[in-house]
């Protein structure tokens, strides 16, 4: 049944844009390998070019949420 909503919510949030493309986390259908390729990709196109990446590891970054306020 949880599986069934989030699957209903996630597909109404895109269409209703309201999950950017470029969401690869929690996405059916994407994975890390795709955002992997995205990056050569991107990276490949601005050769000779400055740019920046930023990368944050969030590891236990939601332990402490209240999940009965959730």
């Amino acid at each position: 049944m949880d599986r069934l909503v989030l699957l209903k919510l996630v597909h109404w949030m895109q269409e209703e844009f309201l999950v950017s493309d470029i969401q690869f986390g929690f996405m059916v259908g994407k994975s890390s390998v795709d955002q992997m390729c995205r990056l050569m990709n991107d990276l490949e196109s601005k050769k000779g070019k400055a740019g920046f990446l930023l990368s944050i590891d969030l590891k236990g970054g939601y332990d402490r949420v209240d999940n009965v306020k959730l």
